[in-house]
């Protein structure tokens, strides 16, 4: 359990940060892998580098989303 709960504070740390379960289910997931032998740290810069590339995603639709608004707004 101290193992998962270091995996959470560690990913709590990246930034993008990552929801309060997310991290928790993520960190206890890895906590098992690292118990059975699996590569836990390489796994964590993988979740780091899919949290980046999701918050570069949500900014894109947020753009998109803001655009379509104003473009909306411009023609009432």
């Amino acid at each position: 359990m101290d193992r998962a709960l270091d995996y959470r504070d560690r990913l709590r740390a990246v930034k993008p940060r990552a929801g309060r379960d997310l991290a928790f289910t993520v960190a206890v997931g890895l906590a098992f892998a690292a118990d059975e032998g699996g590569p836990a740290d390489r796994v964590a810069g993988d979740l780091a580098a899919l949290q980046s590339i999701q918050a570069i995603l949500s900014a894109r639709r947020a753009a998109a989303a803001s655009a379509a608004g104003a473009g909306g707004a411009a023609h009432s």
